[in-house]
């Protein structure tokens, strides 16, 4: 049995937060997930702190812009104690830096566990981009038709393989 699916039987789970599109984890989800406390967690962050930039690794929310988050996020309570005045949303790659930094086994399990599921769970996926063939005229079409069809005829292959 791997290592990760080890760890995956005992993780947490997270209900899903994302803060401007990007899917993140609080201080204490982070803290639950590589089983330390929430005080390991904001030290590591203060003792490491030039290695972290806001906006790629964590967002720092306070005054309007925390409250304003806490209208948008359900459950908001449950997750986030409202005695807070500033809020560190960790993001995927803020989570690594404390990976590294913490360098705990568990640390290392979970990050790889939290890559392979919630980071990539969260994220919506991008819009299908129409095929650049809708938008050939008449005369393109038929020429590419025409392409197609000497290829089919030359090679040993299905049409629509072509």
């Amino acid at each position: 049995m791997s290592q990760l699916s080890l760890v995956s039987s005992s993780a947490p789970s997270f209900p899903p937060l994302a803060y401007k599109g990007t899917p993140v984890l609080t201080t204490e989800m982070l803290a639950q997930a590589y089983e330390v406390t929430p005080k390991q967690i904001r030290q590591n962050f203060a003792n490491n702190r030039e290695r972290f930039i806001e906006g790629k690794h964590y967002f720092s929310l306070s005054g309007e812009e925390l409250k304003g988050f806490r209208l948008c996020v359900e459950n908001f309570d449950s997750q986030i104690s409202t005695k807070v005045r500033v809020l560190i949303l960790y993001t995927d790659r803020g989570c690594a830096r404390h990976a590294k930094s913490l360098n705990t086994d568990r640390a290392w399990d979970m990050y790889e566990l939290l890559e392979e599921t919630f980071f990539r769970v969260a994220r919506p996926e991008p819009a299908p981009v129409p095929s650049p063939i809708s938008r050939r005229t008449d005369p393109e079409r038929k020429a590419l038709t025409a392409i197609i069809n000497t290829w089919v005829g030359m090679a040993p292959i299905h049409y629509a393989s072509a």
